[in-house]
């Protein structure tokens, strides 16, 4: 695609990635060439958990949250830790927990984001939105608030447009209940 000279953005949707991930891979392409794109072997510290013992939680949590004594079928991180301690006798830290759930969810996609990145932000950009228009003159916050928010609800599609103008997408692309026709 970077020899069609495919646009970054253009990139980012088909791949689904954010548009920083196809800046970065275009420099690494530029400068390397296709080669330099291929995955490297994994640095840093090695996994905690060895293939068996993340087999082995996998099936501990497809059993679900109250095979293991917990009240509610939901999962938190501490749940899915504490399953992950006594299947294995290790204590993995929450990020770690995180990491390790998130992974088996094919309908997951992480994107890491730049620590401030108010465009790549749709709760942002809505903000802005409410802050040109109705809170632009500040003499009655309270009305210009609730003018704003009624807008905002009257127009179901408006924040999944902030969503849209930030590159990022969600699985399924419409909430279920926003139809298309509305």
């Amino acid at each position: 695609m970077f020899e069609q000279g495919v646009s970054n953005a253009e990139i980012a949707r088909a791949v689904g990635v954010c548009a920083e991930s196809v800046r970065r891979w275009r420099r690494v392409w530029e400068t390397g060439g296709v080669s330099a794109l291929r995955r490297r072997a994994a640095t840093g510290r090695p996994p905690k958990l060895d293939d068996a013992q993340v087999e082995a939680v996998r099936a501990a949590l497809i059993r679900g949250a109250q095979a293991h004594g917990f009240e509610a079928g939901l999962w938190t991180l501490e749940r899915v830790g504490e399953v992950v301690t006594r299947v294995t006798g290790m204590v993995l830290s929450r990020a770690s927990v995180w990491r390790a759930r998130t992974a088996e969810q094919d309908w997951l996609t992480l994107e890491r984001l730049p620590a401030y990145a108010p465009e790549l932000n749709p709760v942002e950009l809505l903000w802005s939105s409410l802050k040109k228009r109705e809170l632009a003159n500040l003499a009655d916050v309270t009305d210009a608030t609730e003018q704003g928010i009624h807008r905002i609800n009257a127009n179901p599609r408006l924040p999944w447009s902030f969503l849209a103008h930030t590159g990022l997408t969600i699985h399924p692309p419409h909430p279920p209940n926003l139809r298309k026709d509305q």
